[in-house]
């Protein structure tokens, strides 16, 4: 019996892509350009979302 193979998603399709992308900008990086790479993605959401991170006083962060 031959087994039919649901389709595949684009949004999961995206997200493979997207994970691609990443592992392709930072397989050649140490632990502390990974972590620099990573705070310059996300002060540029930020950034584009018009809004900034701060600290919250449990040492987590959150966007306003």
């Amino acid at each position: 019996m031959k087994t039919v193979k649901p389709p595949i998603s684009k949004a999961l399709l995206d997200v493979w892509e997207a994970k691609k992308a990443v592992y392709e900008d930072t397989r050649d990086m140490s632990p502390e350009e990974v972590r620099a790479y990573f705070k310059k993605c996300s002060e540029n959401f930020a950034r584009e979302l018009g809004k900034r991170w701060v600290k919250n006083p449990d040492g987590t962060s959150s966007l306003v």
